[in-house]
């Protein structure tokens, strides 16, 4: 009785130490894929946590688009978010032409626009 006693702690104590691991790997599985990490199996996630982490990667590609990066994926973007980044741009470009610093695409003026600002010297 006493040997099975003993037995049956260490199988807990062993089962404990196998979910703990288990959940560790789901955790460093979850921390890849938060971090855009190639090392995440999208297959060991649950679906509570496939979807949550999909707004996440949907966030950071917005925020990627937001920023001018060039892993921006404008297919990715609701329609909203795509006219608010286009007008987002447009101003970020008219300003730059106007004001004459950073990056100004002179062609994505209107033509009454390019008239009105002066030709880069």
């Amino acid at each position: 009785m006493r040997r099975s006693l003993w037995t049956v702690a260490v199988c807990l104590s062993f089962c404990q130490v196998l979910a703990f691991a288990q959940s560790s790997d789901n955790e460093r599985n979850i921390s890849a894929y938060v971090n855009g990490w190639g090392s995440c199996d999208r297959s060991k996630l649950t679906q509570q946590e496939a979807s949550a982490l999909a707004v996440t990667e949907h966030q950071r590609n917005l925020d990627e688009c937001n920023n001018g990066g060039e892993s921006c994926d404008y297919s990715r973007l609701s329609e909203r978010e795509a006219n608010a980044l286009a007008v987002a741009e447009y101003r970020r470009n008219y300003t730059a032409c106007a004001k004459g610093y950073g990056y100004c695409d002179r062609s994505r003026l209107t033509p009454s626009e390019a008239r009105a600002i002066p030709a880069e010297r």
